[in-house]
This record gives C-alpha cells, structure tokens and sequence, in this order.
C-alpha cells in the first residue's frame, strides 16, 4: 500500500470522526440524512448505516456547506495535499461495479450503469483480505472516492451481489 493510499485511510478516519463526534448543525443534519435515507432502505444493518453515513460526508449539507468543507475548515493545519485529497471525496459515489480483475492491492472495476473503468483499492490492508473470496465477474454496491487522477479508493463498507444478469 502506497503512503498516498495510507494517507487517504488516516484522513477518512478522520473526517468519520469528525461527522459522528458532531453536535450543533452538523449532528442535526447527519441525522435528518439517515433518518430519509434509511426510511427507504428495507435493510437496517450496521453496514446500511455505515453507507448512509459515508453518504451523508459527500452528499449532505449543513447550511450551504457540505460536511467535507466543514471538516477542511476545522482543520487549518491540513497540508495543501491533504486538502486537495479530501476536497476530491466531492465527487465520491455510490454505484454498482462489475469486478474485471483482480490486482494484488485492488481491484479493476467497471461502473454497470456507465461502462467506465476505475481501479479501486482499500485503504486498509484488512480490507483487502476481507475481499479475497471476490471473484472475476462479480458485481459489488459500494461507494467509492478518488485518491489521484488513476487510483480511486473504497469510501464505504461493499457488499457482493454475486453475478448478475447484464445491465439493460
């Protein structure tokens, strides 16, 4: 695993933290986000919540700030590489990606819906062993963020739909 990669983990902790150690606004509307969210979602889980928070760090507003700014904001200190690093999360997104090879650190994945083509990896090397059982042909929910202009990274827990019949 590559520092930027190992980076990117720390940084997303941190900003995790930040959303569910929240009072005030931000903690209002984390869970107006959930709340709706998971009012239409049939599955209730730990990871669904997980999701709907991931979610909530790129897609939710407090005010007319998203919590990404809010964070970037409360840490002054942040070197202009990390801030460039989180402020790309903006464009995070939720999709359904069909597995096209298995790399040693990732994964090459194609988005069902779009036809377009990401190299994913886990910021953490447990994540990667919790993916070996994937398999060449998979489909898998999960929501993903850019790391650089080649390598994005897994944003949210995935959850594997086996093999599904091709996308219409």
């Amino acid at each position: 695993m590559n520092d930027t990669l190992k980076r990117a983990g720390e940084l997303k902790q941190a900003l995790t933290d930040f959303v569910l150690d929240a009072e005030g606004e931000l903690a209002v509307a984390l869970e107006t986000f959930s709340a709706e969210q998971l009012s239409r979602s049939q599955q209730q889980d730990m990871h669904q919540r997980t999701l709907v928070v991931d979610r909530f760090m790129g897609e939710g507003t407090v005010g007319d700030k998203t919590p990404i700014q809010l964070f970037l904001e409360e840490e002054p200190d942040l070197s202009e590489s990390d801030r460039q690093l989180v402020q790309g999360w903006n464009r995070a997104f939720v999709g359904l990606f069909e597995i096209l090879q298995i790399l040693p650190d990732g994964f090459a994945l194609m988005n069902w819906t779009t036809a377009k083509h990401y190299t994913v990896k886990p910021t953490d090397p447990k994540a990667l062993e919790a993916m070996a059982r994937l398999k060449v042909g998979e489909i898998v929910l999960t929501q993903i963020a850019p790391v650089d202009q080649t390598t994005w990274m897994f944003f949210s827990p995935w959850t594997s739909l086996g093999r599904l019949g091709k996308p219409k």
